[in-house]
């Protein structure tokens, strides 16, 4: 009995071997993996008198790289966000803001502690300023218009609430582009 037990464990020794080898000759594992955003939900609702509230569901796939979490850049066209909550079911959502020029970082995770892999991590912050009085808003919900983003997303849906839109339009790509994506009213 003894002797079939060792003669097992050679065998599956074996095939653990071969496994790993064809996992990497394939590519799966063992190569670099890009870093992508597999998914961005972003809800916008209105806050007060002319603020806005966002919450940014992100599913982000560091591949390969090791990240310290969730990094985003808001311009404070419409003020400083205030409000700032921020959690993770699978990793660190401490919060660390900074003013970097024009705009403010927030970034989530913690200096001691890094990544790989899919993360999901949920963002929410209250721009104070979004001038909802003057029954115009023009809100860049990705970022920095002059400076696109990096990394790949899959999917990419921003979802309003508590807004009544007389001529809502929606443009996608560079600044100044229009188009790009579609408007869908629930209902």
């Amino acid at each position: 009995m003894l002797g079939r037990l060792g003669a097992w464990r050679h065998v599956v020794a074996g095939l653990t071997v071969v496994v790993i080898t064809v996992l990497a000759l394939t590519g799966l594992i063992g190569r670099d993996q890009p870093e992508r955003f597999d998914s961005k939900v972003v809800t916008v609702q209105p806050a007060g008198v002319d603020g806005v509230r966002i919450r940014e569901v992100v599913d982000q796939d560091f591949g390969s790289h090791s990240r310290h979490g969730y990094e985003r850049k808001i311009p404070t066209d419409f003020g400083h966000p205030v409000d700032i909550e921020a959690s993770s079911p699978d990793a660190n959502a401490d919060i660390d803001v900074s003013s970097v020029g024009s705009s403010v970082r927030i970034r989530l995770g913690t200096p001691g502690k890094t990544y790989t892999g899919r993360h999901r991590y949920i963002l929410s912050y209250t721009l104070p300023n979004a001038q909802l009085s003057t029954r115009d808003l023009f809100l860049n919900i990705i970022g920095d218009p002059n400076k696109p983003e990096e990394l790949e997303t899959r999917r990419f849906e921003v979802v309003l609430t508590g807004l009544e839109l007389d001529n809502p339009g929606c443009s996608a790509g560079k600044a100044g582009r229009k188009g790009g994506c579609t408007l869908e009213r629930d209902g």
